[in-house]
């Protein structure tokens, strides 16, 4: 090695080297196992196609399904963990019945940014923006209940998806530089370029976001 290149290499690798160790640090063990499997599921939705063959999906679903049980057994503690510490949590209703009750809750999340249970409870009470975007709901379930096109949404469905899944395991905690990391690492989007300053924008506003929705 000639002189001088030891440092180059402290330069361009040693910060990326100790922003690996911050991350592990920072972050809950699970994480690691979920944002793979996370990745994994989406760039296999993504290879299935606009209209993939019910046994394939099916197949999908059962596979992550186990492997999240699984991940599920090793890493939960015997205390649950506080209320809205996770997106699931402050989204969700603490019971769904069915399978379609949550996909309307996220279908709800993902156009308005609001839970569709706290505009349930506005509706009851005679809310009238919390009626309309129940409605603009029950709209887009009916057109994808037809097999129709729904019109998209305004959040990039594979980096808000990875604050959505993730908030509350370390990301919320991680620097701008770190964050990139993780996103390069995880992000299905295929990426390895994220902007730091960027993804810490797109964080504050989810922030905010998850803040409203407590209340």
């Amino acid at each position: 090695m000639r002189k001088g290149q030891a440092k180059v290499r402290d330069r361009v690798v040693g910060p990326a080297e100790k922003r690996q160790e911050s991350i592990l640090a920072k972050c809950h063990p699970a994480l690691f196992e979920l944002a793979p499997l996370w990745k994994e599921a989406m760039q296999e939705i993504k290879r299935l196609g606009a209209s993939p063959a019910v046994e394939r999906v099916a197949e999908l679903k059962g596979r992550i399904e186990r492997k999240l049980e699984d991940i599920k057994r090793r890493h939960s503690g015997p205390v649950p963990p506080p209320p809205n510490t996770f997106t699931a949590q402050i989204i969700h209703s603490e019971a769904i019945e069915s399978e379609a009750e949550g996909v309307a809750e996220w279908l709800h999340f993902e156009r308005h940014r609001v839970p569709l249970k706290a505009d349930v409870a506005k509706h009851r009470a005679r809310d009238r923006s919390a009626t309309h975007r129940i409605l603009r709901t029950a709209s887009d379930l009916a057109r994808l209940y037809c097999g129709q096109r729904i019109q998209p949404f305004k959040s990039d469905l594979e980096h808000s998806g990875m604050f959505e899944n993730f908030w509350g395991f370390g990301l919320e905690r991680l620097t701008s530089e770190e964050l990139a990391d993780f996103f390069d690492w995880y992000c299905p989007c295929g990426s390895e370029g994220h902007d730091p300053e960027a993804l810490k924008r797109q964080r504050d506003r989810f922030k905010r976001t998850l803040s409203r929705a407590i209340g």
